[in-house]
C-alpha cells in the first residue's frame, strides 16, 4: 500500500513540476520554455536577416513617403508557436532622402526609428501574414 502512495507522490510531483529553461543542445541554442512561448532567435541568422530586409521593404512600401529607410540593426528576434511560426522582430532603421545614405549606417542612433514587424507564417497554406508597428512592442 505504501508503494502504491509513493508512486502517485511521484506522479503528481513530475506532473506538477514548473517548467524551466534547460541546457539542451537543440538547434536554438538550448532555450527551452514553455510550449507556445516565445523563444529568443539569433539575430544574425540568415532567416531572420530575410525576414528584416522583408519588413524593411513593406515598411517602404507603405511610408509613401519621399525618404528612404535602411536598416541600421536587429535589435531583437523572437518566434513562438501559434498555429505556424509567429516571429517578432524589433528592428532599428536608418532614415535618409537617398537610399544610397541608407546603406551606409555609421551607427548613430540620431537618425533612427524603432520598428516593430511580425510575421506569421503558415507554410502548409501558403499563408504569411506581416503587421509593421512603429515603436518597440510592449511585452
Amino acid at each position: 500500500m505504501l508503494h502504491y502512495y509513493l508512486q502517485l507522490l511521484s506522479i503528481l510531483l513530475f506532473i506538477c513540476s514548473p517548467m524551466t529553461k534547460g541546457d539542451s543542445s537543440g538547434g536554438d541554442g538550448g532555450n527551452v520554455g514553455m510550449p507556445g512561448g516565445r523563444v529568443p532567435q539569433d539575430v544574425n541568422k540568415e532567416d531572420i536577416k530575410e525576414l528584416a530586409t522583408k519588413g524593411l521593404a513593406k515598411i517602404n512600401h507603405q511610408s509613401n513617403s519621399a525618404h528612404h529607410f535602411g536598416l541600421a540593426k536587429i535589435e531583437k528576434a523572437e518566434s513562438q508557436v501559434v498555429s505556424g511560426v509567429l516571429y517578432t522582430l524589433t528592428l532599428r532603421q536608418v532614415n535618409s532622402d537617398n537610399l544610397a545614405e541608407c546603406n551606409k549606417y555609421t551607427g548613430d542612433l540620431d537618425n533612427t526609428e524603432i520598428y516593430t514587424v511580425e510575421y506569421w507564417l503558415q507554410p502548409w497554406r501558403n499563408f504569411e501574414q506581416v503587421t509593421i508597428t512603429k515603436g518597440q512592442k510592449e511585452e
